[in-house]
């Protein structure tokens, strides 16, 4: 493995994600801190790979968001069929959980006009699944934010930026 792809992941690891994240029924080792010792175990997913991952007779559900892949087959009731929440079940649809807009035209869709605070929203999104109990960490996607290697695009790069820019509320400070 490159030094540049190691330091990516290890940037991944400890910028984009929960500590959990990336470990998460892999049986990866952490750190005390919670991070992943070897986030080079990372897997990608292919589009293709995803694609197939939409439920028929029962099958797994996997969706994206922000090129991260979420194994939502506990949610079935929510993620199987075509309707409503079915159109992320096999694809990155980033976009429409924003818009909520669930039509496939809308998950093509870049996020270049989505502004900053549109797209912190998105990143609560993401964090949604990174938490959820039942939900399950796959991998990244290879694709439009991250390549065959797991390395972030340039698109997700911009997408971090932004994201970054954004002011974060402080914590309320304790009453005296």
């Amino acid at each position: 493995m490159n030094l540049f792809r190691s330091q990516n992941l290890a940037l991944l690891v400890t910028c984009l994600c929960s500590k959990q994240l990336l470990c998460r029924g892999d049986g990866t080792e952490r750190t005390e801190e919670g991070e992943c010792k070897d986030p080079s175990n990372i897997r990608v997913v292919s589009e293709e790979e995803l694609s197939g991952k939409v439920s028929k007779l029962g099958d797994e559900i996997w969706l994206a968001v922000l090129g991260e892949v979420y194994d939502v087959s506990a949610g079935s009731e929510y993620y199987a069929g075509e309707d409503g929440y079915g159109v992320f079940a096999g694809r990155d649809c980033s976009l429409a959980f924003v818009t909520g807009e669930f039509t496939l035209e809308e998950c093509a869709k870049s996020l270049d006009e989505l502004t900053a605070k549109q797209l912190v929203s998105l990143d609560q999104w993401k964090s949604f699944y990174v938490k959820h109990d039942k939900y399950e960490f796959i991998g990244l996607l290879e694709g439009r934010y991250y390549d065959k290697e797991g390395n972030p695009t340039t698109e997700m790069e911009n997408v971090k930026e932004k994201i970054a820019s954004v002011p974060r509320k402080k914590p309320a400070e304790g009453k005296s």
